[in-house]
């Protein structure tokens, strides 16, 4: 919310976050059970696939445990009140591999009569 104080006008998180939601899709996966991801603030059914890398890593899962003991919130860090809190990592990986912005909204848009991507 820096940006809006600062003067952005429609850039605070509450501004923002619909046209993020419209833009993923969540893939819930192989979570700890700690670590659940805050489905209001994710999209269901956008073209940019977010998901936790599977499988999860041993350390990472120890490390989100662990970082307990020094007063840190399991959570999901994108539910707008993202200090203080551990997770693990959200990706943008579809089916094994990445889902980048390009394969998201590009090659469906390259389809259009009325656009050339050079």
């Amino acid at each position: 919310d820096n940006w809006a104080a600062e003067g952005a006008t429609g850039w605070s998180y509450s501004d923002v976050l619909p046209y993020f939601k419209k833009s993923e899709t969540l893939q819930r996966g192989n979570q700890i059970p700690e670590s659940p991801l805050n489905r209001s603030v994710h999209g269901s059914t956008g073209p940019l696939t977010v998901s936790v890398k599977e499988p999860v890593n041993p350390v990472a899962e120890n490390f989100v445990r662990s970082s307990t003991k020094l007063g840190l919130e399991i959570g999901d860090y994108n539910d707008g009140s993202m200090n203080g809190k551990v997770s693990l990592m959200q990706q943008t990986i579809r089916e094994g591999s990445r889902c980048d912005t390009a394969t998201a909204f590009l090659r469906a848009a390259g389809k259009r009569n009325n656009l050339t991507i050079a």
